[in-house]
């Protein structure tokens, strides 16, 4: 349920559910854990006084399950409610009592702890910090990896790899704990490719350290061997992840290059990655080869000679993704500056240099900037006269500045290249920008020069001071090129004496050229060390004068003022909110939206969306700055598609997570209207960065959802973008649709009427991990719906089938659960639909499956589906039954330690365990065989149903229930004992026993469920001697199968007033449940006897399951607890490593930030 759907809690109620946790069963505290967790979603903790406080206190109990139920309570709200982040880890003994538990002997219980713990270090450096603070948290963390549970060890390096996307202390931290590396690189060889992804992203994240970090993890056997060989494998998550270590590994020293470019197949299956159908996967790649072309010239060459290599970058420069282009250029430019031989390669690619010139007018500086590398390399080789003069007319307005140019000689030396780090916050990329012109920056890629580094900074920074306005800004100029190298560079600019107060200064010169040449050495200082951004933000008037520059008459000064400040403020939150509390910062940058340069526009988007990623807070706080959420809107209809773009992320993330700035942002007029109409931009990250923003209004409450919907052409064009060749667009497109479908009947009808949406979703499941996950959640939803639509996404071509499919891919990381959930809900429509389900090929046998599975949600979700599937007729509950192994692993799965799994499996075995129970040979009542012979099959089936009726509605019975009736002595039917003796006691104790349960069954039906019908009479068999003298055996065994279908007929009779009751309880929004066919025939025969007579049997027992509200209790198991926060019902999230890096001349210094979603 989103925030806003949420029902208020008074603080009466808050009381009640605190006491429960203090003084009450097991039972009562992991339900009083589940709804403190959906008060604290619809309100600030604030609001919710002792909430968070109880469930901390929940951690500390003696019982696993609700310890277990604590955990995931908190690692839900860690991760769908981020404005809840940081109170959860305020919470007094929240974080210890996690790591407290990650020593459990309990595996469900490590497993929840290790998730929530995962989910409070995503994104926020002071909570990372926080937790790896923690005593043994790191060690704890590193042990589980050796766990026998593949879930344990997959939350466990999850959790590291949030944690390792820090800064560089955590970094070192997790990597000096004892066995973290090479545990991590034995993880690389699990059988799990989710479990893969999550160790090579750690090793990622490490490895964007120091190069004593990446000496580590090379040095560690198998390390590079097995990263290389995970370049092959079929997830595109693991490519990314693999290829993104390694280029990182690559930013190192050249012995690290050459180690791997070694390793057997590592740069061919680079090259092979550039032809990826997935962006992320051929950006790292490009990457990774990047870095690897920033080593000698035998390494460019050992690049440059392999098929298809220079032609695949070529092709890249005409992506649709600025990334991948500045990455293929990046590249191309370490490549071109080899020998001449490289250079003529590189121009005689057809369409190379048309390509790089058109990239000198795109929109992103950074494409710009390696544009411009290229050619100036190109053109100091041989290049045709007709290309040399569209060269040089291209660069005239990029030529480089004299001052500048002979300063970045004086510095020149090799550099090493730079790591991409995993940035830990949500913010904007805090890339370099503005270096020294081109041919200084070659010089600096290629010269040696005779000075050693410590010398060469230490010497510009005494010019700093110097009474010349040219040599400050040759000096500057060349510290903004140094500072565009790694980490270690940077600290060591910073770490000079003077360096940061001299540049300071220089903000204050009468030199508008000086004073942009120092503002953007500090920027580039300030990429993506936190350190650094630090010092800065700490300095004597650093932030004052930059914020007072925000105000300069030049716009490149303003720019470049900006774009230190966006740097800064990519770091902790505590410097965010340091920046924010300057006076007139947040007031300035709002008034730079209406710059006249469109570059201000954009970084001045940029810079507010970083400080918005603080938190809620101050995301307020620039809500609330008067005209910041109308500037943005006006700035979706700039000229500049990047500038649209910019301002559709800044309200996308100014729009997570708060009700109140959803509904500020919509309020303003054509402000959905305009992010509707960017849905048919030309421009694919415009359409994606509008889909997103809506994307996080439709997180919002019905309102909000319906007027999205009610948009002229919004789910229409939705629709259309599912049809993109862009699987970033399919994904964006399909999370908006997802979150309106997760509204009213009336929205996923609205959704499921445009033509072509659901088999467009029925499409996309064969797509990519990522859009696949988007693409099921929304056809989940749809199954939530009415009969209609149910019968609707079943009737879809390759539907069922493709859900079915699904079930069976272990690389899709928790989809086949999802799948389960929807055929689950689609059974849970009319049997018409769950026999569909069922005779798809493998749809049965796939479900079974998935009780074997480690997760224990996977697990849930198949008993769930089998459940729903067979709990309607007999023939389907035996198709389910007798597939091999099922009855015995639901028999299992009643011990798992998590309690869904108990309850769900018991409620399956319920109705399918006697079916799959051997059949009963005939009753054979024979006290004078040789005059009566055995007693027909018939008669003793009906004493053997009766039997089987009574033993599973009684077995069924909760212990809560009130005491069945005592079963009534055996009846005799002695007419003449002489001849007949007694009727065997089994026989009319069964009767008895069956009519004495299903009045247990109706009594234990709650006092608001409609009464139960009455039970007919039996009919009473009384012979009497008088009337019949000696009554021959027949008539006396008619006599007691009289009696014993009396009896069914009882029981079945109970059981529809049992269904009826139970019906009753079913929430209003759920499906409404198929009917209980009628009972069937009291006599039936004999073959059916071994599956515990359909009509007596399975329906008293399944009646009574219905009352329990077991069916119920599936759909809601199927169903994400918070609907409209995100669709995956574990509740995790990770932070993705972007990896790569640049050559020695020019440094990557940020990356873009994702929310991840995980199943």
């Amino acid at each position: 349920m989103p925030p806003g759907d949420t029902p208020a809690a008074g603080t009466q109620e808050i009381d009640v559910l605190l006491r429960l946790v203090d003084g009450s069963s097991g039972v009562e505290q992991m339900t009083a854990a589940r709804q403190l967790a959906d008060i604290l979603r619809g309100r600030a903790a604030d609001n919710a006084p002792g909430a968070l406080a109880g469930l901390a206190q929940m951690l500390s109990s003696s019982s696993p399950s609700v310890q277990e139920a604590a955990a995931q309570a908190l690692k839900g709200l860690a991760y769908e409610c981020p404005m809840l982040r940081q109170q959860v880890a305020q919470a007094p003994g929240a974080v210890s009592g996690l790591v407290q538990l990650l020593a459990s002997s309990n595996q469900g219980v490590q497993e929840a702890a290790a998730g929530a713990l995962r989910n409070l270090a995503l994104d926020d450096l002071a909570l990372q910090q926080q937790v790896a603070a923690e005593q043994d948290a790191v060690a704890r963390l590193v042990q589980l990896l050796g766990s026998g549970c593949l879930e344990v060890r997959k939350a466990a390096a999850r959790a590291l790899h949030n944690l390792a996307s820090g800064d560089l202390a955590l970094k070192q931290q997790v990597a000096a704990e004892q066995g973290a590396v090479a545990r991590l690189v034995q993880l690389l060889a699990s059988s799990s490719q989710a479990v893969q992804v999550a160790a090579a992203g750690a090793l990622g994240n490490l490895a964007a350290g120091g190069l004593a970090l990446k000496q580590q993890i090379a040095n560690e056997p198998q390390a590079v061997k097995r990263l290389v060989q995970l370049l092959d494998r079929s997830s595109q998550g693991v490519q990314q992840q693999a290829a993104g270590a390694l280029g990182n590994l690559a930013a190192g020293d050249l012995a690290l290059r050459w180690q791997i470019a070694a390793e057997q197949g590592a740069v061919v299956r680079l090259v092979q990655l550039l032809a990826s159908s997935n962006q992320g996967v051929q950006l790292a790649a490009a990457g990774a080869l990047r870095n690897l072309a920033a080593g000698g010239l035998p390494l460019k060459m050992e690049i440059a000679n392999k098929p298809q290599a220079v032609e695949r970058l070529v092709q890249l420069l005409a992506s649709s993704s600025q990334g991948v282009q500045q990455a293929a250029a990046g590249a191309l430019g370490n490549l071109a500056c080899g020998d001449l031989t490289l250079k003529h390669r590189i121009a005689a690619e057809p369409q190379a240099v048309v390509r790089l010139v058109q990239l000198l007018a795109s929109s992103s500086q950074g494409v710009q900037e390696e544009a411009e590398r290229v050619l100036h390399s190109l053109l100091q080789g041989s290049v045709s006269s007709q290309q040399r003069l569209q060269v040089t007319a291209a660069l005239t307005s990029a030529a480089a500045a004299p001052a500048a140019t002979a300063a970045a000689t004086a510095a020149a030396a090799p550099l090493p290249a730079a790591a991409l780090p995993a940035a830990a916050q949500p913010a904007a990329p805090a890339g370099g920008f503005d270096a020294a012109p081109t041919a200084a920056a070659d010089a600096a890629g290629t010269a040696a020069g005779p000075l050693p580094a410590a010398a060469r900074v230490y010497r510009l920074v005494q010019l700093l001071a110097s009474s010349s306005t040219d040599v400050q800004l040759a000096a500057a100029g060349a510290l903004g090129t140094l500072a565009w190298g790694d980490m270690a560079l940077r600290r060591q600019i910073a770490a000079e004496p003077q360096a940061l107060e001299k540049l300071v200064q220089l903000l204050a010169s009468s030199s508008q050229g000086v004073q942009q040449a120092a503002t953007v050495a500090l920027g580039n200082l300030a990429s993506c060390d936190l350190a650094s951004q630090k010092q800065i933000a700490t300095a004597p008037q650093a932030v004052e004068r930059l914020v007072q520059l925000l105000e300069s008459s030049s716009t490149d000064v303003q720019r470049a003022a900006v774009k230190a400040l966006h740097n800064i403020v990519a770091g902790s939150p505590p410097l965010k909110q340091q920046i924010a509390a300057e006076p007139g910062a947040v007031t300035r940058l709002v008034q730079l939206l209406d710059s006249c340069s469109q570059r201000v526009q954009q970084a001045a988007a940029s810079a507010l969306r970083n400080l918005a990623s603080a938190g809620l807070a101050l995301q307020q706080q620039i809500a609330n700055e008067p005209q910041a959420v109308a500037k943005l809107v006006q700035l979706l209809a700039s000229r500049s598609q990047d500038v649209q773009a910019q301002a559709a992320r800044t309200l996308n993330d100014l729009a997570w997570g708060d009700l109140a700035i959803q509904k500020q942002i919509a309020a303003v007029p054509q402000a959905l209207e305009t992010l509707v109409q960017l849905l048919g931009s030309s421009n694919l990250d415009v359409q994606c960065r509008a889909a997103g923003a809506l994307s996080s209004l439709a997180c919002g409450d019905l309102n909000l959802k319906q007027q999205i919907a009610a948009e002229q052409g919004a789910v229409e064009r939705l629709v259309q973008l599912l049809a993109s060749s862009s699987q970033e667009m399919q994904e964006a497109a399909a999370d908006v649709l997802y979150h309106l479908t997760d509204g009213d009947l009336g929205l996923k009808k609205q959704v499921a009427a445009v033509p072509g949406a659901v088999e467009r979703m029925v499409q996309l499941l064969g797509s990519t991990s990522e859009v696949q996950d988007a693409a099921v959640s929304t056809l989940r939803n749809l199954a939530f719906g009415d009969l209609a639509l149910k019968r609707q996404v079943a009737a879809v071509p390759q539907a069922v089938k493709r859900l079915v499919v699904m079930l069976a891919s272990s690389s899709r990381d928790g989809h086949e659960g999802m799948a389960a959930s929807t055929l689950g809900l689609l059974a849970f429509g009319e049997l018409a639909l769950q026999r569909r389900i069922a005779a798809e090929p493998g749809a049965v046998e796939g479900l079974a499956q998935m009780l074997y599975s480690s997760s224990q949600d996977t697990q849930m979700a198949a008993t769930c589906a089998l459940y729903l599937l067979a709990r309607s007729d007999l023939g389907l509950q035996q198709q389910v039954a007798t597939v091999p192994g099922v009855v015995a692993r639901l028999a299992a799965l009643q011990c798992s330690s998590h309690q869904a799994v108990r309850t769900t499996a018991e409620s399956a075995l319920h109705i399918l365990a006697p079916v799959a129970a051997p059949a009963r040979p005939a009753v054979a009542v024979t006290p004078l065989s040789s005059r009566l012979g055995a007693v027909p099959a018939a008669d003793a089936d009906a004493a053997a149903a009766a039997a089987a009726t009574a033993a599973a509605a009684a077995a069924w019975l909760p212990a809560a229930a009130p005491p069945a009736a005592p079963a009534p002595p055996s009846v005799a039917v002695t007419p003449s004992s002489s001849r007949l003796g007694a009727v065997p006691a089994a026989d009319a104790d069964a009767a008895a026993a069956a009519a004495a349960t299903a009045a247990a069954a109706a009594a234990w039906l709650p006092a608001a469920a409609p009464p139960a019908a009455p039970a007919p009479t039996s009919g009473a068999v009384t012979p009497s001697s008088s009337r019949l003298g000696a009554v021959p055996a027949a008539d006396a065994d008619a006599a007691a199968a009289a009696a014993a279908a009396a009896a069914a007929a009882a029981a079945a009779a109970a059981a529809a007033a049992a269904a009826a009751a139970a019906a009753a309880w079913l929430p209003a929004a759920a499906p409404q449940a198929p009917q209980v066919p009628p009972a069937a025939a009291s006599t039936p025969s004999s073959s059916r006897l071994g599956g515990a007579v359909l009509a007596a049997g399975v329906h008293v027992a399944g009646a009574a399951a219905a009352a329990t509200t077991a069916a119920a209790a599936m759909i809601a198991a199927l169903i994400p607890a918070a609907a409209g926060q995100g669709k995956h019902s574990s509740l995790d999230a990770v932070r993705l490593s972007s990896s790569s890096g640049r050559d020695s001349s020019r440094q990557d210094s940020g990356n873009a930030s994702k929310r991840a979603r995980f199943s």
